[in-house]
């Protein structure tokens, strides 16, 4: 249980294997998975929005903007804190959970989710808020099919609770133990920088659009 002392960066150890196993450098493999990750984020997202719009331009420019960020560009350093490269595909699986795909969905839905866990806790909880919000209002816009959707959902996380067991709980119990948390800012500090002149507030009009989107997609008002 090494892992339990830092971050276990298993996904980017899974991203990194395949140039490892070929040329045994470990400089090599790590910039490989660097690269890799970007693809894998931006193509994730261009599948998901070419199902959801239709539309190979939007799919291309979400696809480029979401693999392309900022911060997953200028912080090699850190990947596993922007490590959401496989949520696009979640919200795709649990679209199509809404639509009647059975239990594929569902199993693609817990691998994928299965996958995030496996990067660090930071991705894990922005992720774990994209998919309830999503879900919720994938429930508001098709109530009827929830008794259809919940038991495959329910079973599908089933997966990532059983790795976030292995994974996730040895550290919290050295955290426990051995206080080696002490010293970071709490929840409320690191939601203060989202408010109003934080530095990661995106500002009031992406706000209100985001609001007029979630509202035309609730009711799907055109």
């Amino acid at each position: 249980r090494s892992y339990a002392l830092g971050e276990h960066m298993f996904g980017e150890g899974l991203l990194a294997t395949p140039v490892w196993w070929l040329t045994g450098e470990p400089i090599l493999a790590y910039n490989s998975m660097l690269v890799l990750r970007l693809w894998v984020a931006a193509v994730a997202m261009f599948v998901f929005l070419l199902y959801v719009t239709r539309s190979p331009w939007a799919a291309f420019v979400g696809g480029l903007l979401f693999g392309l960020s900022p911060y997953r560009l200028t912080d090699p350093v850190h990947p596993f804190v922007h490590a959401d490269l496989w949520v696009p595909l979640a919200l795709l699986c649990v679209h199509r959970l809404y639509e009647g795909a059975g239990w594929r969905a569902a199993l693609a839905l817990g691998v994928t989710v299965s996958l995030t866990v496996l990067e660090s806790i930071y991705p894990l909880v922005a992720a774990a808020i994209v998919l309830s919000v999503y879900t919720t209002a994938l429930a508001i816009r098709f109530p009827a099919r929830l008794p259809h959707v919940l038991p495959r959902i329910a079973c599908a996380l089933l997966l990532p609770v059983a790795t976030a067991w292995y994974v996730l709980v040895p550290y919290l119990q050295m955290a426990a133990t051995w206080a080696v948390l002490s010293g970071v800012r709490p929840v409320s500090g690191v939601l203060r920088d989202f408010w109003p002149g934080g530095l990661y507030f995106p500002g009031a009009l992406l706000l209100v659009l985001a609001v007029l989107i979630t509202v035309f997609f609730v009711y799907d008002l055109k």
